[in-house]
């Protein structure tokens, strides 16, 4: 039970994220009023499936709301500090002055949370390159890094398919579909032939675990999938990879494929 002492705070963010499915954006569901100590913390884009604009009809009390604008540099600096003092970690001067510098152009939330999961790679000996000046800059260099350690195919594969998904795929999907993709298997496999043709499992586990910071666990239809934690990472991939219709056309007929059915069971994929 919530009390004054010890109140209850549920936080609902990046609303505009969530599944158009039922008209959940018409907010029905939100209760219009709460338990005593009970509160409720909503965030959301201004412009978005007029979540907002509904918002203010429901809630009357204008103090209410608030603008989440830039942070300012020195929050920001601040702020990945926190984050290295919370991992018993710190920076070196010569990669402090970068951290300020890359504050210079761009102190929105998401950047700062990017720029804070970049410089925790740093060891202290490290001289790092200038941290790219937007998100997509930051997320396109990670992609750039995943593919050079785990092969570029495998990744923008991997990729693809959770952003061609409608809301994500769970494991055993991945894996599956995975299996039934000739260019991916053809590049794991290059060197040795596997006793059964399937993708190794430990390997998506490997690349998942690299990912974890930026893709999440969430529920769909009864099962847990793997999504990206923030849509600017969706958009970023169909970008880099979707934009090409042809491999676009590929990704979506392999998973129109697999979830008809067509190489289950006895019939084996040519």
């Amino acid at each position: 039970m919530a009390t004054l002492d010890r109140p209850l705070i549920l936080l609902l963010d990046s609303l505009d994220q969530v599944n158009t499915n039922h008209r959940a954006h018409n907010l029905a569901w939100l209760p219009h009023s709460l338990p005593q100590h009970v509160h409720v913390i909503i965030t959301t884009l201004p412009n978005a499936y007029d979540i907002l604009p509904t918002l203010k009809k429901l809630i009357e009390r204008r103090e209410n709301f608030f603008e989440v604008v830039s942070l300012g540099s020195n929050l920001c600096v601040d702020i990945v500090k926190r984050h290295l003092e919370d991992r018993k970690r710190s920076l070196t001067d010569e990669q402090l002055k970068i951290v300020h510098k890359t504050f210079g152009t761009c102190t929105i939330p998401l950047y700062t949370a990017l720029v804070s999961k970049e410089v925790d790679r740093w060891a202290s000996y490290d001289q790092p390159d200038p941290i790219a000046s937007t998100c997509e800059g930051i997320i396109c260099n990670l992609f750039q890094r995943v593919e050079a350690y785990y092969g570029a195919i495998l990744v923008k594969h991997f990729f693809s398919y959770i952003s061609a998904s409608k809301c994500g795929l769970s494991c055993a999907e991945l894996e599956d579909v995975l299996s039934l993709d000739d260019v991916v298997l053809n590049d794991v496999f290059q060197h040795w032939v596997p006793p059964t043709r399937r993708i190794p499992p430990l390997l998506l586990l490997r690349l998942k675990d690299e990912m974890s910071n930026y893709i999440v666990e969430r529920e769909a239809n009864g099962v847990s999938v793997i999504y990206w934690y923030h849509n600017k990472f969706l958009q970023v991939c169909k970008r880099r990879y979707l934009s090409n219709v042809t491999f676009s056309r590929y990704i979506h007929t392999l998973l129109a494929h697999f979830y008809l059915g067509t190489w289950s069971g006895e019939k084996p994929k040519p």
